[in-house]
């Protein structure tokens, strides 16, 4: 009877480690599907990657050029991510480091729990229901943010304190720079130990942390950017907080409460570090100002879903640590109540696979970005480069660049112009067409859609793409139009074609607005 209970116990833990592996490539999928959607735009993924490639090639966050990212948040820790981009070049690498990153924090959970005794069957329900949370995956697939760092640095933190008190400053000075006010969300960890260990040294970190977050949001914000963080973000001045608590409404409350409301039938023995962690988190989340903070939507789920599981996993080792008196029935109980907690959350608000949000440009990359991506690749590296801010995700991974917005105060003056067709033709018409008929910039590469013009160069081109932007009104690119029947290639150029595998014979086929032409075998 044990070797089959102990048999169950171990299939049932690789079964849940089967499933945070699919969850882990569901991720993949899904966040480079959204990016060759054109879902990771300059607002916010490229102004990532701008500031994070520029940290690494000498310019510490510098963004598009005349910026600087620490104008926003006060993101030092933003650095540390400096050499991933020295490792992969490329745009995508950086939310490839978040989810590293995400990982690499499932895994301090799992050695804390081991140590902490819990049970391996409990631990994998925890971590999947973590890794698997619609709130995770809010954060995940909302393309990059700073405050992806905390499913990296509170764990670790969470260790140091319960393990390794000797090496808390690293983590705790690393996300007291995540941003302005990170040191107070970890306050309550802090107090928790502190009290509990009666631990001297505990009572000055959080005096530092309380003191720092304080300084940073008002004395060191305005210091380095010469402006308060309140004139700069509406509805946090005292009168507008006061305005907003006035009218509370139950919408503010509902998003957070469904974070928290799994950890009920936990709170026995282990309630106060569940209630205690993500306490600031909660405050700050149903206190705020912005509907989409406490909607929890996007990125902003970051610190309180990752506190609050910190919170209850401390609270599940409080109650192994006391030896329940039936413990075969409380590891099940456990993981089974997380286990199907985790299964309605995930079919009921994901956004992977099976979930009710995942919405088609989660499903399978977009050969139209990858035939973008493909055009990125040919744009020079050194210069000044104008885009606009669809495509300013794809090519912030390089040190100078600018929007149109920028252009147009006339300040600067570009060397390189990716853009396409369609705004040759269209809305960038009156700028970019004298720029070609003058030869000021010549055209470097275009596949029929996406344009590199540079400056100085061979006008050879120019013409020829002139014409087209002239006849793009009545110009189809037959591989963008409704697909009936064969399937799209990107070709070594980044051309993209519809191409069938046939007989040689004729096939009729939409082209569009419904009109049907019959085709013989041959190139179009």
């Amino acid at each position: 009877m044990p070797d089959t209970g102990q048999r169950l116990r171990t299939c049932f833990v690789a079964a849940l480690a089967l499933l945070l592996l699919c969850i882990t490539l569901a991720y993949i999928l899904a966040a480079y599907s959204a990016f060759t959607s054109f879902k990771f735009t300059l607002t916010d993924y490229g102004r990532y990657v701008n500031t994070v490639w520029n940290s690494a090639h000498g310019h510490p966050y510098r963004l598009l050029t005349q910026y600087s990212y620490l104008n926003t948040h006060l993101s030092f820790t933003l650095f540390l991510l400096a050499p991933v981009f020295l490792i992969w070049n490329h745009p995508f690498a950086l939310w490839s480091a978040q989810l590293l990153m995400t990982l690499a924090g499932l895994g301090i959970m799992w050695r804390a729990a081991a140590r902490h005794g819990i049970p391996g069957e409990v631990t994998a329900a925890l971590l999947l229901f973590y890794l698997a949370s619609p709130f995770t995956q809010s954060v995940l697939l909302s393309e990059f943010h700073g405050v992806g760092l905390y499913f990296l640095l509170l764990p670790w933190l969470y260790y140091c304190l319960a393990f390794r008190r000797g090496m808390v400053w690293l983590p705790l000075l690393l996300t007291w720079g995540v941003r302005e006010e990170a040191a107070f969300l970890v306050l309550p960890m802090l107090l928790y130990f502190t009290l509990r260990d009666r631990w001297r040294t505990g009572w000055l970190w959080t005096a530092a942390s309380g003191l720092y977050g304080l300084l940073a949001c008002t004395l060191l914000f305005r210091w380095i950017n010469g402006f308060s963080l309140s004139s700069e973000r509406p509805g946090l001045r005292p009168a507008d907080l006061l305005g907003m608590l006035g009218s509370m409404r139950l919408r503010r409350f509902t998003p957070a409460l469904t974070l928290v409301a799994p950890a009920l039938p936990f709170l026995y023995r282990g309630w106060v570090p569940i209630l205690a962690f993500p306490a600031v988190a909660l405050l700050f989340t149903i206190f705020s100002p912005y509907p989409a903070q406490y909607s929890l939507r996007f990125h902003y789920p970051a610190a309180l879903q990752v506190s609050f599981v910190l919170g209850l996993l401390q609270g599940l080792a409080v109650f192994w640590q006391r030896r329940p008196k039936h413990p075969l029935a409380a590891r099940w109980f456990q993981a089974l109540f997380l286990l199907i907690v985790t299964a309605l959350f995930y079919f009921l608000h994901g956004f992977l696979v099976l979930g009710r949000y995942n919405a088609a440009f989660y499903r399978r990359p977009n050969i139209i970005g990858k035939s973008a991506l493909c055009a990125v690749s040919r744009i020079p590296r050194q210069g000044l480069l104008l885009t606009d801010r669809q495509h300013g995700g794809m090519c912030a991974n390089r040190g100078k660049m600018i929007i149109w917005e920028q252009y147009a105060t006339g300040k600067w003056q570009p060397d390189i112009i990716f853009t396409s067709i369609r705004d040759l033709a269209g809305r960038h018409a009156n700028v970019l067409q004298p720029l070609l008929e003058n030869g000021t910039f010549g055209v470097s590469f275009s596949d029929d859609d996406h344009l590199v013009l540079v400056r100085g160069y061979s006008r050879s081109k120019n013409q020829a793409v002139l014409d087209a932007a002239r006849n793009a009104a009545r110009t189809i690119l037959f591989a963008y139009t409704r697909k009936k029947g064969g399937r799209e290639l990107m070709m070594p150029d980044c051309r993209l074609v519809r191409y069938w595998d046939g007989t040689g014979g004729t096939a009729g086929t939409l082209v569009a607005y419904g009109r049907a032409f019959t085709l013989a075998a041959g190139d179009y």
